[in-house]
């Protein structure tokens, strides 16, 4: 409890949680603040923002207002969806990696190193490709991409905790090694993943916005990167088409890492505490 209230009470846990509740709100209620489809050309193109289209239009005629809220949805799948399967992924390999040792140990770090030399932006647009562009394939090949991170702290986390006396006074107590390790060594250890986690939430939204700017996102559902797809040849003309997506884009970001920043803040002070 003491840990969560100096987490809650942070200035930047705050600000990143006021960020992030304005665009869950937007993700949530989408059909309710900008009901139609965001995609449907709803005035002329490349108007201003004025009383009926307050963010502008863009090339296509469409309300940049309505692209900015139904993209939210799109950008927080992204972070949830890659950033959880990133979590599921290096937490069982890290684990077992680290609390098994040995052999398997020495193979799972060498696999972990082969996905950190892979170019992970070439490797995405490739499956892309090759698969498509559907929002939920696109979603597990980033959480399938971007794992080893977390994969490395948890068997770092899991090599300074399996020998711990609770750990092994379980052992001495016939306890099944799997039962040990998912019951007690991971949840103790895997704070810091949690907390490079929200990064990925945030490396998952500036993929996903990358790929739609480059023509490779869905084309069936709005996102950010294609309104600043759609004005990076207007940009002298309209530069809200830039500017205001990308403020967005830069908001959310921000909002991950602030409360990345006060989790480890937290995991820190609980540290020196231990010591």
């Amino acid at each position: 409890m003491r840990r969560l209230k100096i987490f809650i009470t942070n200035k930047q846990t705050i600000i990143g949680l006021c960020i992030l509740s304005v665009l869950l709100v937007f993700a949530i209620f989408a059909p309710v603040i900008s009901p139609g489809d965001p995609l449907f050309s709803k005035g002329a193109p490349i108007q201003r923002p004025n009383k009926e289209h307050i963010f502008g239009t863009d090339n296509m005629g469409r309300d940049v207002w309505a692209m900015i809220v139904w993209g939210s949805r799109i950008s927080m799948v992204f972070a949830f969806g890659a950033a959880g399967i990133s979590l599921i992924i290096g937490v069982v390999l890290g684990a077992l990696s680290g609390y098994i040792g040995g052999v398997f140990d020495d193979i799972m770090s060498r696999i972990f190193e082969v996905f950190y030399i892979i170019p992970r932006t070439f490797l995405i647009i490739l499956m892309v490709a090759i698969f498509g562009s559907s929002v939920t394939l696109m979603v597990i090949i980033v959480g399938a991409t971007i794992w080893p991170s977390n994969a490395k702290i948890m068997r770092a986390q899991v090599l300074t905790l399996k020998s711990r006396t609770y750990v092994q006074a379980a052992e001495v107590a016939g306890g099944k090694r799997l039962s040990i390790l998912f019951r007690h060594v991971v949840p103790n250890g895997i704070g810091p993943v949690l907390s490079n986690s929200t990064l990925q939430m945030a490396q998952a939204v500036l993929t996903e916005a990358s790929l739609s700017f480059l023509g490779l996102g869905d084309p069936s559902v709005a996102s950010w990167g294609k309104i600043l797809q759609a004005g990076q040849s207007h940009i002298s003309s309209a530069p809200w088409l830039v500017i205001i997506p990308g403020i967005v884009i830069a908001l959310m970001l921000l909002a991950f890492n602030l409360l990345g920043t006060a989790l480890q803040m937290t995991l820190n002070i609980k540290q020196q505490l231990i010591e």
